[in-house]
């Protein structure tokens, strides 16, 4: 899958995952959505409160129900290093899958992040290219 951002022409997107580099068609598991947690951590490498209660959350509801809603492949998607992510998300006794987004620009294109509302947490749901 290629997506076109704002800033230039149409680009396949990678991210570094626990398995290897994938791409975001692979990381929608041959499912029509993937519902994309964009989680942000501070300074000190805490992640955010609202990031925090939003992927706890989903994590119980994975957890519980074995699945997305609907059918949807699910991932948290992060701006820093993988291995930051891989040691936060055992600490915190996370399952879901979650990728690093650091070298491909995802998480600043497609999060709707503005810096005034980096205390939330946001979730996409995006569809599969016909």
């Amino acid at each position: 899958m290629t997506v076109a951002t704002q800033h230039d022409t149409a680009r396949e997107l990678w991210f570094e995952t626990e398995d290897g580099p994938r791409t975001l068609d692979e990381l929608f598991e041959g499912r029509e959505r993937l519902l994309v947690l964009h989680f942000d951590f501070d300074a000190a490498g805490r992640g955010l409160p609202g990031c925090v209660r939003e992927a706890e959350a989903w994590d119980r509801r994975l957890t519980r129900d074995g699945a997305a809603p609907g059918g949807a492949a699910f991932v948290a998607v992060s701006p820093v290093p993988l291995d930051a992510i891989v040691a936060y998300k055992w600490r915190m006794g996370w399952s879901f899958p979650w990728v690093s987004s650091l070298h491909n620009g995802f998480s600043d294109e497609f999060s709707g992040r503005r810096p005034s509302e980096l205390a939330e947490s946001r979730i996409r749901d995006l569809e599969r290219e016909p």
